[in-house]
């Protein structure tokens, strides 16, 4: 064994597979460490600083091991972004170490970008002048193959005052867990590229960007976010972009200034067992063609809506439970089309579930309850399926479906709600000839019919109705399309002998109901049974 005044002069002797134990006290490093052989940098106890102007350690070594050491960095220049520590080749293990960076990220691990040159020269120069030096280096043959390198990550303490807490880019493979992440100026972890990385355990908040941002692209390694708690951010808690797949998995994402999980970019992913809850913006963000898996997640108690879907997206959400938020507890819209089923939406204070814009969707098995607003709202232009859900005791209406768009319900049970169970707008430029297709309608009441007096009794339809249901009604609506309407002819020959038949409501002139008819329309009355309250 050998003593040495500086860390620097220990470095200096090291020709691969040494161990360096440096002892307790503030050091400073005058400048960068270039790293090029297999060695382990340690503390060997109590507390030991390094502290740096500009960048502290350029790793582009074999197996190393960092334990124990608290990293922190100055900047000459208010612009540096010059990382702490940077990761070129080879494999690095940080261990319960404290990095604090000033300048540029804590970690920066990378390979090199895709159309980038393989090759370079030690130490690398991506300056014009250095990939110019590059290429003729390569052509001369003289230039040496760089392997993207592998970072282990576990129980540190990492900041950052401009930049990124952790940065990973392009093919590296990397495990950060057990690690606390705070008070970065940008994203606290983000991994671009990279051909696999495991993110897990970690206390991710007070970030002025997104606390995690997984970036995929072509060949793309499995990501894995598990059990992290990821919260007072600026940006999104989480987000997903660019054709990633990860599997994220029991965390804790809350009270951030945006979206809690932000898929994006024509991302996929399998998300499950996590809560969700708290965010200034939707709890949970899809758009831009993405197709995610959501499974037994909580999603509560947001400030804007729970599930918001948008811009082309599919997925599949399941056995989730949404409740408690300001705005719709879902939102679907913008040619979205998920499949929807077994979760419970309820105790919101607006909409359970709203579909608009042009909203798509297959909706079946859920449990939509106790919401301000309407259960189930579908906007103009909008086609949705509601097939076999429980809608019930909401403090407004069951179901409404507005003019022009198309629900198809069958074997909802839609009960309880404080007003009209169904209200249907069918459009005014659907001109068909209406079929009736709800099935045993002997709880059905409909109200103030208005018919198109065309020339061509084939050709006229009606242009609004209401549909009122009992508290124990259950729904067989097979078919229907949004271009059905019961018919006059409908009436009490069809309702089951066993139902009491209550004899319709009067009104004085179908103008008290709807100010002065447009000689075109005639009042087709009531049809049905149990009359709204008044």
């Amino acid at each position: 064994d050998e003593e040495y005044q500086t860390v620097e002069g220990a470095l200096a002797k090291c020709s691969g597979g040494e161990r360096i134990l440096i002892q307790e006290g503030v050091y400073e490093i005058s400048k960068p460490i270039l790293i090029h052989c297999s060695l382990s940098l340690e503390s060997s106890g109590g507390r030991v600083q390094l502290n740096c102007t500009g960048a502290m350690i350029q790793w582009n070594a074999g197996k190393g091991v960092i334990r124990g050491l608290h990293l922190k960095q100055r900047v000459l220049y208010e612009d540096d972004r010059i990382p702490l520590v940077e990761v070129l080749s080879g494999s690095l293990v940080f261990e319960s170490c404290e990095l604090e960076a000033r300048g540029g990220a804590a970690i920066h691990a990378h390979g090199l970008a895709p159309g980038r040159l393989a090759k370079f020269i030690e130490p690398p120069d991506y300056s014009e002048e250095g990939l110019n030096a590059i290429n003729q280096a390569i052509e001369m043959g003289m230039a040496n193959i760089r392997l993207p390198p592998t970072v282990t990550i576990s129980s540190c303490t990492v900041s950052s005052k401009r930049s990124y807490g952790i940065n990973l880019e392009f093919g590296v493979t990397a495990l950060i867990e057990d690690c606390i992440v705070s008070k970065v100026q940008d994203t606290g972890i983000s991994i671009l590229s990279c051909l696999g990385a495991t993110v897990r355990r970690n206390q991710v908040s007070h970030i002025k960007g997104a606390g995690v941002l997984l970036y995929g692209g072509d060949e793309t390694g499995p990501y894995i976010v598990e059990d992290n708690d990821i919260h007072e951010t600026t940006l999104c808690g989480l987000e997903v972009m660019r054709e990633c797949d990860p599997v994220v998995t029991r965390n804790r994402i809350h009270h951030t200034e945006a979206a809690g999980i932000y898929v994006r970019l024509q991302s996929q992913g399998t998300y499950e067992l996590n809560e969700i809850y708290c965010n200034a913006k939707a709890n949970v963000d899809v758009r831009d063609k993405s197709d995610p898996v959501f499974q037994n997640n909580k999603i509560r108690n947001g400030e804007h809506v729970g599930l918001l879907l948008r811009g082309e997206c599919k997925g599949t959400y399941e056995d989730n439970e949404i409740f408690g938020h300001a705005l719709p507890n879902v939102e679907v819209r913008a040619l979205s089309d998920p499949t929807f089923r077994r979760n419970n939406v309820h105790s919101g204070s607006h909409f359970g579930l709203l579909v608009r814009y042009d909203g798509r969707g297959t909706f079946s098995e859920n449990e939509i309850h106790h919401n301000s607003l309407t259960g189930v709202y579908v906007h103009k232009r909008s086609s949705i399926s509601l097939r076999s859900n429980r809608i019930y005791e909401g403090r407004d209406k069951g179901v409404f479906v507005e003019s022009d768009s198309i629900a198809k319900l069958s074997d909802n049970d839609i009960s309880g709600n404080a007003r009209k169970g169904f209200i249907f707008e069918p459009s005014k430029i659907l001109k068909q000839t209406w079929k009736q297709w709800f099935k045993g309608a002997a709880w059905v009441v409909l109200s103030h019919f208005l018919w198109d007096l065309d020339d061509d009794p084939e050709d006229s339809y009606p242009t609004g109705y209401e549909v009122y249901t009992q508290d124990d009604y259950r729904g067989d609506f097979d078919g229907f399309d949004g271009e059905i309407v019961f018919t006059e002819e409908q009436g009490s020959d069809e309702l089951p002998a066993d139902r009491k038949i209550l004899p319709p409501p009067t009104f004085e002139t179908p103008a008290s109901m709807f100010g002065e008819p447009n000689p075109r329309y005639k009042s087709a009355g009531w049809t049905g049974v149990v009359p709204p309250a008044a």
